[in-house]
């Protein structure tokens, strides 16, 4: 899907952490891209991190690539481990540049959002990447979040450039205070000392080269001033009010994961998705396409069964669909029954598979997901209301892979095969396609709050 991803393994107790609603809390995450194990250097580099880190009592999330860990080992660098053990880790994927990359590889094979859900099934509950937003998101049934501030490495060590981040980061800050948020700053410490990244070097447009070249150096004088700049810059951060420096691991603490909803929220919804079909946040709860999906199916499952609705529903985290759906033009004419003779079938498919059907069929014909939410939304509307099931009405027909286009997820996701380590010209349809169709699961994560 993107040039690279770093998870965050979640087997450990958590401090829960609560918004305070009379002083919002900002919550402050360094991300640290450590990736070059290449240049031997660049391993100094993490010591001086890391003292900068201990010495205001903080973490970062040092985001390491397996390569890195196994290159430490290998040169005996028992004093970076040591200290890097004082510090969150996260896993960076395991070779980074080398070729294929994880988007080559998946290019033609299978689809890149299946990582998402493979870091889920593995307990993993934090997946940082481009693709998505500077405020978490819930995509694939795991918290996403991207970066707020890029560190210009290249740039740091100057009055000019500390001036400038300690801008962009009062900016984003005045912009949450009031309400509370999350500012990830991500810094690439390899890149406080080379003059190019490591893997520009060896593995641009798709280069395999049999011997690796490390990155020429900065002098030590400029490498001094940049450690320098970003001590003073982690003072500059702590030193604001209601900010509080917590690493990926603590992150989930911060988010309610789902929500249940009664009948009168099921109706609100199914209003709105008729009005608009795209997640929706209600009365402090966000609910995915998804899951409106399931709890509609739930819902009318029920009422074929026993003539009446669950009082309360929770749904079921399932993914969406993972081929193209049928497209169809015409206006659709079915009667309430008609749907739910469907019902069942539908219902033990996402139950069973855990995704929801690219087609579904329907008084003899084959409609798509998002058309049959419709369906389902509409027949749940009329059924409260009292109607027969008998009841005939009509929809019209919708775009199955128009989802969430105000995102501009077309762009998002082909901005990143820009990266100077793809082969000149990279790009995947199947990829571009199932993250779209992914989006049935995309949500806005609600911050939890003090009862």
């Amino acid at each position: 899907m993107v040039r690279l991803f770093i998870l965050f393994i979640m087997n450990i107790s958590y401090t829960v952490y609560l918004m305070d609603k009379s002083n919002q809390t900002v919550y402050i995450i360094f991300q640290l891209d450590t990736e070059d194990f290449i240049t031997p250097e660049t391993d100094d580099v993490i010591l001086d991190l890391v003292k900068v880190f201990n010495k205001y009592g903080i973490k970062g999330s040092f985001a390491i690539v397996g390569e890195k860990a196994r290159a430490l080992e290998r040169r005996g660098r028992s004093d970076v481990i040591d200290a890097l053990k004082t510090q969150d880790i996260a896993y960076q994927s395991n070779y980074h540049s080398i070729h294929p990359t994880i988007s080559e590889y998946l290019k033609d094979l299978s689809w890149a959002p299946q990582t998402v859900y493979a870091m889920k099934k593995l307990g993993i509950k934090v997946y940082a990447d481009g693709i998505f937003l500077p405020q978490p998101v819930w995509f694939c049934g795991l918290l996403a979040i991207r970066y707020s501030i890029s560190y210009r490495e290249s740039q740091s060590g100057t009055p000019e450039h500390f001036q400038m981040i300690k801008e962009e980061f009062d900016k984003i800050y005045n912009a949450l205070k009031n309400k509370g948020g999350i500012i990830v700053i991500v810094l690439h410490p390899c890149m406080l000392l080379t003059k190019e990244f490591w893997d520009a070097i060896n593995f641009a447009r798709g280069k395999m080269p049999k011997e690796l070249k490390p990155s020429p150096l900065i002098n030590r004088e400029t490498y001094e001033k940049r450690i320098k700049e970003f001590d003073n810059f982690v003072h500059y951060v702590i030193s604001h009010p209601h900010v509080k420096v917590i690493t990926y691991r603590e992150l989930p603490s911060l988010y309610e994961e789902s929500f249940k909803l009664d009948l009168d929220e099921l109706a609100a919804l199914s209003k709105k998705v008729l009005d608009k079909p795209t997640y929706h946040v209600m009365n402090g709860k966000a609910f995915s396409l998804s899951d409106i999906f399931y709890a509609l199916c739930y819902a009318l499952r029920e009422y074929k069964r026993s003539k009446s609705f669950p009082e309360e529903i929770l749904p079921r985290f399932i993914l969406g669909p993972i081929e193209r759906p049928p497209i169809l033009k015409e206006t659709i004419k079915v009667t309430i029954r008609d749907v739910l003779n469907s019902i069942d079938d539908v219902y033990a498919l996402i139950s069973k598979e855990g995704f929801i059907p690219s087609k579904i069929r329907i008084n003899g014909m084959d409609v798509g997901p998002l058309l049959f939410l419709t369906l389902m939304a509409k027949s749940f509307l009329l059924l409260i209301k009292g109607e027969d099931a008998e009841l005939r009405f009509e929809v019209t027909a919708v775009d199955e892979m128009d989802i969430l286009s105000d995102l501009d997820i077309e762009k998002r996701v082909t901005s990143q095969w820009n990266w100077i380590i793809f082969p000149e010209g990279f790009f995947s349809e199947r990829i571009l396609e199932l993250t779209i169709l992914q989006l049935w699961t995309f949500k806005p994560a609600v911050m939890k709050s003090i009862k």
